[in-house]
């Protein structure tokens, strides 16, 4: 989610006009260009995990950036700890322990979305 990924690929499909029509009446339903809909489902068919808009992505953002400066700061007091700079607390290592579980729990709960996005496009791309 950093920075902006540069899109050089390029994917080629034909609709019969029926598909064409209604894929544009889905894009406009939603204000989304059919390039923006196609790259959004090809993210959950591929594991990339959900596209957010707007104050949801903002949140997210802002949550990924907190959870990195925490993972940073457990990363620089673990070291200082090991290194003797600060002494050894039984509380306060508990209590990384807790952030830091906390943390994999967050990471856990993004791959399963991901899981969810891909099983869902399985399901939508199952021949009958």
């Amino acid at each position: 989610m950093g920075g902006k990924a540069v899109k050089s690929q390029v994917v080629r499909l034909r609709l019969t006009e029926v598909e064409h029509a209604r894929l544009i009446a889905f894009c406009a339903e939603r204000g989304l260009t059919p390039s923006e809909v196609l790259r959004r489902l090809a993210r959950e068919a591929g594991g990339s995990g959900p596209t957010f808009d707007g104050e949801t992505r903002i949140a997210i953002i802002e949550l990924i950036r907190q959870m990195r400066a925490i993972g940073i700061n457990i990363n620089q007091t673990a070291r200082a700890m090991n290194a003797g700079l600060v002494p050894s607390n039984r509380q306060l290592q508990e209590a990384f322990g807790q952030l830091t579980a906390l943390l994999v729990d967050q990471e856990a709960l993004y791959s399963s979305l991901c899981a969810e996005m891909r099983e869902r496009a399985n399901r939508v791309t199952e021949t009958a």
